[in-house]
């Protein structure tokens, strides 16, 4: 009897034979999955309307740029200078950089530890900074789509519309290499604000709203103390000043502010690395 049972046992629940995904395969998964929940994939249109509002918003602005390259008169057209108009562009994406990427990591990261989904990954052998790679890339390469891709179309318009668009090219390479910089710093910088509340905040609706204003109170708040002191160290704990300046510098040289780049980079740079610190750190502790 015994035997016949371990017969049966061993014919109707076979081992798994199958390959299993490595730490680089998971990541892409979770990164594929989570750029399909962003773009509301096999949801409700409700659950599109922010991210097709926020490709319409970017990318609207810099088709009209192009088309004024090609069909205004010379007089105008001669006006538009790449190095201005790029940073110009940029200044209008931010604040949806901002809304998005509060959405994006609320919607990626709160529903996971509210409904014990986390459990379910640390189950396997998924580690937690596997996880964390895959949502971080997630926002980063939807954020990036709307950061680069704006500037990028417009570069491509001042390069057709140049009597040689090849010579053109390779004589303003260092402006879509600046393109790509300032694209990926402010992806990198705006994103972990969002992440670091989206991971101590179990609640979406909350951490969103949280997300989102923080950006902007600090902006207004610092802008008002620099004006009543006169003093441009406050620019230091303003998101979307920072990053404007930032866009400044690598662009035109120069900024509104009495501040250095080098400090402008170190200050970026410090802030997102403790804020990454600060996301890796927390789930150290969620449970499995």
């Amino acid at each position: 009897m015994v035997d016949k049972k371990a017969k049966l046992y061993e014919e109707k629940y076979l081992p798994y034979k199958g390959s299993f995904n490595g730490p680089v395969q998971s990541i892409y998964e979770i990164i594929r999955v989570g750029i399909l929940q962003i773009f509301g994939a096999k949801r409700p249109f409700k659950n599109k309307i922010l991210i097709i509002s926020s490709l319409l918003i970017t990318y609207v602005p810099a088709i009209i740029m192009v088309g004024i390259l090609f069909l205004a008169p010379p007089l105008m057209r001669g006006q538009m200078r790449i190095q201005e108009s790029i940073p110009n562009l940029m200044s209008g994406i931010s604040s949806i950089v901002i809304i998005l990427s509060g959405a994006s990591a609320a919607l990626l990261l709160c529903d996971d530890r509210k409904f014990h989904v986390t459990a379910l990954y640390f189950s396997r052998s998924l580690r937690r900074r596997e996880y964390l790679f895959g949502k971080i890339g997630a926002i980063a390469i939807v954020l990036l789509i709307i950061t680069l891709g704006p500037s990028l179309l417009l570069f491509v318009g001042f390069c057709l519309r140049s009597y040689s668009p090849l010579k053109y090219f390779l004589t303003h390479l260092h402006q879509l290499e600046n393109i790509f910089l300032t694209s990926m710093v402010e992806t990198i910088f705006l994103s972990s604000i969002s992440l670091v509340i989206a991971s101590f905040i179990k609640e979406r609706n909350i951490a969103v709203g949280i997300a989102v204003s923080t950006p902007f109170v600090l902006t207004a708040v610092m802008q008002m103390l620099r004006n009543n002191l006169k003093n441009d160290i406050f620019m230091f704990f303003s998101p979307i000043d920072l990053i404007g300046t930032f866009n400044s510098y690598i662009f035109l040289g120069k900024a509104g502010y009495a501040i250095k780049m080098g400090e402008v980079i170190l200050v970026i740079f410090s802030i997102a690395a403790f804020l990454f610190f600060l996301i890796f750190y927390r789930y150290s502790k969620v449970e499995r």
